[in-house]
Order: C-alpha cells, then sequence, then structure tokens
C-alpha cells in the first residue's frame, strides 16, 4: 500500500494494522518511521497465522493505516 502523509514519519510513526475479529483489537502489522513529510512510501505486510482470526463470515478483512496526528 502506497501512503504519503503530510506528518512525516519521522515526527509521528505509521502503522499498517489489521483487526483481529478474534480479540476486536487492532493489530500493528508493519510501521515506517522515517519517512519524510509527503514523502511517499510503502507498507507491505502479510498474515501467515490463525488468519480466521481475521475475516468475518463474508471473508472480508479489515485493514487501516493509522498515524497519531495529536499534539
Amino acid at each position: 500500500m502506497d501512503i504519503r502523509s503530510s506528518i512525516g514519519a519521522n515526527a509521528q510513526t505509521v502503522y499498517l494494522q489489521v483487526l483481529n475479529r478474534h480479540t476486536g483489537s487492532w493489530e500493528n502489522l508493519v510501521s515506517n518511521s522515517s519517512a519524510l513529510p509527503n514523502q511517499e512510501f510503502t507498507l507491505t505486510s502479510k498474515v501467515t497465522t490463525n488468519v480466521s482470526y481475521y475475516y468475518n463470515v463474508s471473508f472480508w478483512v479489515a485493514f487501516r493505516v493509522y498515524q497519531y496526528a495529536g499534539r
């Protein structure tokens, strides 16, 4: 997944997360803490264990890109 943020990952880490439907919580898959503001970068990962925890009955998987941008 190609990402670009106006807040650099070097200031606030950017995470690729997946929803664990078994626990109901978001899990970090991979992160970037070095990209500069407005610099495009790629986050790539895969889940290989307990894969049934991550999809619903319709086989949908939920991912999100997360960066804390608070003060």
